[in-house]
């Protein structure tokens, strides 16, 4: 009889750490799951969804950028930004490379923004990547689109649908482009 209450008395012990050690595991998955979702609403600060596209702006400084207003009305526009001095910009230049086809299928523009230093070391590399993503367009920092657009991070997207508002936005390709 004294076994049967050690072996009982044991295994409810066992339940117990069980039930504290799942809690904690619950409770982890729960901070991970938000740690995620704050990520993916991007960095914070920039333009607030709804907003229009600035594109008496961006016209405005095409001897910069080179946009025209062709360009940037009569379907959903997805900017990239990306800089030489970010060490994810290659990687997410990659991935926005790769879903290229499938953006333009869908009728999406693609304008890549490479953000350099003076020097303008690692834009090549990056350009020529995102190149096959669509327009590439590289500035020295500041230049005129990140401040226009309120960017505060690299790599950073944003998404303008047909009607030209920013419907998304995120620091990956998928974030701002749902699809």
């Amino acid at each position: 009889m004294t076994v049967l209450y050690l072996t009982v008395t044991v295994l409810a012990l066992l339940v117990v750490v069980n039930l504290l050690l799942t809690a904690a595991m619950i409770r982890r998955l729960r901070d991970l799951e938000q740690r995620q979702a704050d990520a993916a609403a991007g960095p914070p600060g920039g333009l607030a969804l709804g907003t229009p596209l600035p594109v008496d702006a961006l016209t405005e400084r095409a001897d910069r950028t080179g946009l025209t207003a062709a360009e940037l009305t009569g379907g959903p526009v997805l900017f990239g930004f990306f800089s030489t001095t970010c060490r994810y910009c290659p990687e997410e230049a990659d991935r926005l490379a790769a879903r290229a086809a499938r953006l333009t299928a869908g009728g999406i523009r693609v304008i890549s923004v490479v953000s350099t230093l003076d020097d303008k070391a690692g834009a090549p590399e990056l350009s020529r990547v995102l190149d096959g993503a669509g327009r590439v367009i590289v500035e020295a920092e500041p230049g005129a689109l990140l401040p226009l657009f309120e960017v505060v991070g690299t790599p950073s997207y944003l998404y303008f649908d047909g009607s030209g508002t920013l419907a998304g936005k995120g620091v990956s390709v998928d974030d701002a482009v749902r699809s």
